[in-house]
């Protein structure tokens, strides 16, 4: 003859039976691109890369710095020169010397 075990379910006399289910919810929202900027999320995705896990990579707050490699590359000469100038200053400010 069946029986209610302690989970509510019926059972009948003689067997064990045990039942387990785990949900799982994640939060989804939806956010609207125009074309042209998902057209440049598509661009720098890197392969088998979600979605999500690029927006978590741009947004992360330490970048590495290979994320930055070739973005110089444009400067005008007398423009770098003119920044290594002024990092140099600094530099030398920082450990309490007078600029060369």
């Amino acid at each position: 003859m069946p029986f209610r075990n302690i989970m509510g379910f019926f059972q009948p006399l003689g067997t064990l039976m045990q039942t387990c289910s785990i949900g799982v919810r994640v939060a989804v929202k939806t956010i609207t691109l125009s074309e042209d900027a998902y057209n440049a999320l598509v661009a720098i995705k890197g392969e088998g890369e979600s979605f999500s896990e690029l927006i978590r990579r741009l947004t992360r707050g330490r970048r590495s710095l290979l994320d930055f490699a070739g973005d110089w590359k444009d400067f005008q000469e007398d423009e770098m020169n003119s920044y290594r100038s002024f990092l140099q200053s600094r530099r030398s400010a920082l450990e309490g010397k007078t600029p060369p």
